[in-house]
């Protein structure tokens, strides 16, 4: 599913901001997400666009933490080569509200 050089950016000023390079990093990153929302993370896609070299998908999504339920919504446009995905760009609807939800309260 990912290209072994994929690359995967997120904007802002929380915990998961970065620019993530190669499939190890991409993959700890996932990990990273589920362990700052107690393993809750949910996405629910509303869209796709997409032909052979790109993808953008309108998502939703939602965890919680501490009894409290969060949710946001985002735009993902991905760079696809050979049927894998090569690149992404995460683009939150609200970055405050985006980095708000992924500011790990523990560290």
């Amino acid at each position: 599913m990912l290209t072994d050089d994929v690359t995967w950016h997120v904007p802002g000023e929380s915990a998961i901001a970065n620019e993530y390079r190669g499939r190890d990093e991409v993959l700890r990153h996932f990990l990273r997400r589920r362990e700052i929302s107690d393993g809750t993370l949910r996405l629910t896609v509303h869209g796709v666009l997409a032909d052979e070299e790109r993808a953008v998908i309108l998502a939703a999504g939602q965890c919680s933490r501490g009894g409290e339920i969060f949710r946001w919504r985002t735009v993902s446009i991905f760079r696809v080569k050979q049927g894998q995905i090569a690149e992404c760009w995460v683009v939150p609807y609200d970055q405050a509200l985006f980095d708000g939800i992924w500011t790990d309260q523990r560290a």
